[in-house]
């Protein structure tokens, strides 16, 4: 696996899951990266600004010709 796999958050624990590293090298290399927070720029969303449009119903498919018909409750 390439080495910046390794350590990408989407699969450090399924990479510690399978033995491809252990949690202590996840937890020192996590703490050897730098402190980026003072780079960071804030963002302020609010949905109240855009309408929100609930999706359509999503209509049942037909019913399968070869399948069973269903029984009634009698």
């Amino acid at each position: 696996m390439k080495p910046d796999l390794l350590f990408d958050v989407r699969l450090v624990d399924r990479n510690v899951t399978r033995g491809r590293m252990t949690q202590v090298e996840l937890d020192k290399h996590l703490a050897e990266l730098p402190d980026t927070a003072e780079q960071a720029a804030n963002l302020e969303a609010s949905l109240a600004e855009r309408a929100v449009v609930a999706p359509e119903p999503v209509e049942a498919a037909a019913p399968d010709a070869k399948a069973a018909p269903k029984k009634s409750g009698k």
